[in-house]
């Protein structure tokens, strides 16, 4: 939808391996799910390739289900608002430290 965000990565982890990975994005006034993938232990036997299906195709009671349930261990609209501010400042700092080396090798 154009919407300028910074993705990351949150895995959850039960004892005995199993895991369930969120794909997020932290837009400027929310979190935004782009995706859910479920990994089974390496000694499940019914473990498989398949990671799950597009976030976008559940269920829409499963979908705010998901964002509850990270609502719960703190990541929520204001986390988002707070990483996303959090990584444009620290981009706009990285860039003036570009700068400044750039003018300091041409000098």
């Amino acid at each position: 939808d154009g919407r300028e965000g910074h993705r990351f990565e949150l895995s959850l982890a039960k004892e005995g391996g199993a895991s369930l990975v969120f794909d997020l994005v932290a837009l400027p006034e929310e979190l935004d799910i782009a995706g859910v993938n479920y990994y089974p232990t390496d000694d499940d036997d019914d473990a498989s390739a398949y990671g799950g299906p597009k976030f976008d195709d559940l269920d829409g009671n499963l979908q705010e289900a998901f964002y509850a349930y990270l609502e719960d261990l703190g990541f929520d609209n204001d986390f988002a608002h707070n990483l996303h501010e959090y990584a444009v400042a620290k981009e706009n700092q990285e860039y003036l430290h570009w700068l400044n080396s750039v003018h300091k090798f041409l000098d």
